[in-house]
């Protein structure tokens, strides 16, 4: 995500099953603040440490109004973190498929020239046997 994105929520995100400490922004205080994030469902407005919280909440919100909330399919920011890293994977993938490729493609114009080679050396060799017979027999 890009930090000059951020997040900027206007209501705290906390949920009742389980209770961690966390730290959401506020957009009428312009500041993070810390909650007791209770663990069932809550939203990206929700970090694990203050500085966190700080790195990813612009500061030129406007008090009282939500300005903008990034999310994905499942409004989780490690599924954003888990769909670049699966997909730099896949790149890689690609980059060795290709590269295996490459020297299967180099080793098969090997073994085709080294075939040819021998094909003429074979061919050469029994030209030679031809002209010796033609000669003894002359």
């Amino acid at each position: 995500m890009d930090k000059d994105q951020g997040y900027c929520c206007e209501y705290d995100p906390s949920d009742k099953c389980s209770k961690v400490k966390r730290y959401y922004y506020d957009s009428n205080k312009r500041r993070c603040k810390k909650f007791r994030f209770e663990g069932c469902g809550g939203n990206e407005n929700s970090f694990k440490t203050r500085k966190e919280c700080n790195v990813h909440c612009k500061k030129n919100c406007r008090p009282g109004k939500a300005n903008k909330i990034q999310s994905n399919k499942n409004g989780d920011r490690e599924t954003k973190k888990a769909e670049r890293k699966a997909k730099q994977e896949a790149k890689k993938m690609e980059r060795e498929r290709k590269k295996a490729e490459r020297k299967a493609r180099k080793e098969a114009k090997k073994m085709e020239r080294e075939r040819k080679k021998a094909e003429r050396k074979s061919r050469k060799k029994s030209k030679k046997s031809k002209q010796k017979k033609r000669k003894r027999r002359e």
